[in-house]
């Protein structure tokens, strides 16, 4: 029994040791694994610029594609939103989330004219470059066709949730990063309503309208945005993200002019990797 024992005992030996991990390999292991986060949620605020390129469409007699474009003139706008962003690879992201948009559009003081609206009914037709709306003032309920009423000035208003689909690259590996990223979007109008103050010789009165026809409720666009990043922390980072939108098709149908609109903006944000 004794051989037998020292004939194990020295088999034992000759296997091989169990491999040692140093205490700072295993911890340089566990610092790798926590900093190597998948995702990403970034908040953002750009104030931005929504212009469109328009072309002639249903005719008109009264209103055409040039006295549109004289008369409008778009404000400084505004967006907001949330993004997720996943890593598919070591230099891809793929990211998504919703936006918050709204767009101002002012209008100078232009002459209105009556017509027979969708249903049949004689009002005075107010044309824009996104869609059109009928009002009747109370000074004035029973006009005819081609009565005329001027129009002081007026304030065009949109609103759209977007929810944008972008793929981003990832050029750098120190603290300033950059990330350009190019995808679609898909926009969801919200509200469309316009202000303005019609007069004759003897009256005048505010009119709000808030259904525009011909504007299109879902529209979809591009969207092409050179990010930079600066790394405060492992978690965060601050963001610098301008953009550019062009939308894919016409947002209306049927009106004075086909529209379509791109934007100009300028976010800032924070980034959280987990």
């Amino acid at each position: 029994d004794a051989e037998k024992n020292l004939t194990k005992d020295a088999d034992l030996s000759k296997k091989d040791p169990l491999p040692i991990v140093s205490n700072t390999q295993s911890l340089k292991n566990k610092k790798q694994q926590k900093n190597n986060s998948r995702f990403t949620l970034t908040a953002f605020v750009a104030p931005d610029y929504s212009a469109y390129r328009l072309l002639n469409d249903k005719q008109n007699i009264y209103d055409n594609k040039t006295g549109i474009e004289k008369r409008e003139r778009s404000d400084i706008s505004s967006t907001i939103g949330i993004l997720l962003g996943y890593k598919l690879r070591n230099k891809i992201t793929i990211q998504s989330g919703i936006t918050y948009s709204s767009s101002n559009i002012s209008i100078s003081p232009t002459n209105i004219y009556a017509e027979k609206d969708n249903a049949g009914a004689v009002k005075y037709r107010y044309n824009t470059s996104f869609g059109y709306g009928y009002l009747l003032p109370s000074f004035n309920t029973s006009p005819v066709v081609g009565d005329s009423l001027f129009a002081t000035g007026a304030n065009h208003t949109l609103r759209y949730i977007s929810i944008p689909l972008i793929v981003k690259y990832k050029l750098g590996n120190k603290k300033l990063t950059f990330h350009p990223g190019f995808g679609v979007t898909v926009n969801f109008l919200t509200k469309a309503t316009l202000t303005t103050d019609v007069e004759d010789r003897f009256n005048r009165e505010t009119e709000y309208i808030t259904k525009l026809e011909s504007i299109k409720k879902v529209g979809a666009g591009l969207i092409i945005t050179p990010e930079l990043q600066y790394q405060l922390s492992k978690k965060w980072s601050i963001g610098a993200m301008p953009y550019f939108k062009y939308a894919l098709g016409p947002i209306n149908k049927g009106n004075v002019v086909k529209t379509y609109p791109y934007t100009f903006g300028l976010g800032v944000g924070a980034v959280y990797k987990f």
